[in-house]
């Protein structure tokens, strides 16, 4: 129903965008006047798109995932600014290795059968900064990389030193697409 206005009541209430991690409206603004409630009491048949929406999350129509491997992580990266990358040939892998500047002998990749993903935040003015690729899904013919950062908090005490925070994992050959995205 809507709340502050008048409205036909043979006419359904339009619905809110739902997602499976949603499936209930909410006002941020504090506008009630256009704000939508459902309760427990109507009937889902008239909302058929709720329906939809309840059964494809509780048929589990998440993305598919993609499994990988951690060959990096750590806080001392050479490479300074911000930055993601797919890499696919073994010439790719060496440029990014030599940039990262790492000590240790670069891991061997056969990139026959082999795609590596990396996260790199960048140069950051202490300790206490971190970043963790938290999940890979497949979407279509790409995929989907979803990276968590850390951050000190105000009242935690941290070296003063600079860090650069990097992420690089192994998955199986994959030649399409890849988004990178900060998970909130």
């Amino acid at each position: 129903m809507l709340v502050g206005s008048k409205r036909d009541p043979d006419v359904p209430a339009p619905l809110p965008r739902l997602s499976c991690r949603m499936l209930e409206p909410t006002l941020r603004d504090g506008n009630t006047r256009r704000a939508m409630f459902f309760s427990g009491r109507v009937p889902l048949t008239m909302h058929p798109a709720l329906v939809v929406a309840a059964l494809s999350c509780w048929a589990g129509a998440e993305l598919p995932q993609v499994t990988f491997t951690t060959l990096a992580q750590g806080a001392t990266s050479q490479i300074e600014e911000p930055r993601t990358a797919a890499i696919r040939t073994s010439h790719e892998w060496a440029k990014l290795w030599t940039e990262h500047g790492r000590i240790e002998k670069r891991p061997e990749i056969d990139f026959a059968g082999a795609t590596v993903l990396a996260v790199f935040l960048g140069t950051r003015p202490t300790a206490g900064y971190g970043v963790e690729i938290t999940r890979i899904e497949k979407e279509g013919a790409g995929l989907v990389v979803t990276y968590r950062e850390r951050a000190p908090g105000p009242d935690e005490r941290t070296a003063q030193v600079l860090t650069a925070p990097f992420h690089i994992v192994r998955i199986e050959a994959h030649t399409g697409p890849v988004r990178f995205s900060r998970a909130r």
